[in-house]
């Protein structure tokens, strides 16, 4: 139960600072600055679209108002859930996915820029742990009607933000670094390390939607 609410605070604080730190900083820093940046357009996306992407300038200074403070918190959390996982939990594609942010964040913090890619991934990646540790809770402690309640939207929220929403903008910071001449080699690392993030929520999002029908069946079936 602690390890859970550790992680219901954490969802919250790292959500909340991380679309603070990206508000405060969105113009010039972020969004005015990001078309302007790009150097090497790939042809085949023509040209209406150089105006619009990408998104944001990931590249931003670590020294804006907030980015340090983001990536401190998320990387001190991560290392002591890591910690607690490693002994209590050891599932393989949960400590896979904790090594690779660790491994990503941590080099950005000791760089000086980066701390966009990492404030938008929280967003997308925290916005549905309160809804899913609700969820796992109330499966837990024996709550069927609230277990009910939550599995249709916190699958449709998961599937949204993690199947959909996160590898778009994993996209988009792609394709920031792939049209810069000298792209940042930290940023290019952390990037690489996302895609097994990627995978493992894929991952996660396969066996919660394969998990979910089989459970709609099973409650069908006994009507």
């Amino acid at each position: 139960v602690g390890a859970r609410a550790a992680s219901f605070a954490h969802a919250f604080v790292s959500f909340g600072w991380s679309c603070r730190a990206l508000r405060s900083s969105w113009w010039p820093a972020l969004r005015a600055a990001a078309p302007r940046l790009a150097q090497r357009w790939p042809p085949f996306l023509g040209p209406a679209l150089r105006d619009l992407l990408p998104l944001l300038a990931y590249d931003a200074p670590n020294l804006l108002p907030g980015a340090r403070g983001v990536l401190r918190h998320s990387l001190g959390y991560f290392v002591q859930e890591l910690w607690h996982v490693l002994r209590n939990e050891p599932d393989p594609i949960f400590v896979a996915h904790h090594l690779a942010y660790l491994l990503a964040t941590g080099p950005i913090l000791a760089s000086d820029k980066g701390w966009a890619m990492i404030a938008v991934a929280t967003v997308f990646a925290e916005v549905t742990n309160p809804i899913q540790l609700s969820w796992e809770m109330a499966k837990a402690f024996g709550l069927p009607d609230l277990y009910d309640a939550l599995s249709l939207p916190f699958t449709a929220a998961f599937a949204l933000c993690r199947g959909l929403l996160m590898p778009l903008a994993m996209v988009d910071i792609g394709l920031f670094l792939a049209t810069r001449d000298r792209p940042d080699p930290t940023m290019k690392w952390a990037f690489g390390l996302f895609a097994v993030g990627i995978a493992a929520s894929c991952v996660w999002l396969g066996q919660l939607v394969s998990g979910f029908r089989k459970y709609r069946r099973k409650k069908a079936a006994k009507k």
